[in-house]
């Protein structure tokens, strides 16, 4: 998320959301705590989005695209 959706256009077409918590838009993702630390292959973060339908928006519903693909060989940590 940019900065550009201070402007209220996320806010207008759709609701971020961190577990069941609204983000404000006009923070970015990384002042929101997703950042290199927080997010990894192996240990994706989340993001709900919520997205307009009619007056209101809808409920938020998390469903996973993917799952992280296994660690090559030479990424495993060495025992």
């Amino acid at each position: 998320m940019s900065r550009a959706s201070s402007s209220g256009r996320w806010r207008s077409s759709g609701w971020l959301y961190n577990d069941d918590q609204l983000l404000d838009d006009r923070r970015t993702l990384g002042e929101c705590g997703y950042t290199s630390q927080t997010a990894w292959p192996r240990a994706p973060a989340t993001v709900g989005l919520a997205f307009r339908e009619d007056e209101a928006f809808e409920a938020l519903h998390i469903q996973p695209f993917s799952s992280p693909p296994e660690l090559l060989e030479v990424m495993k940590p060495q025992d």
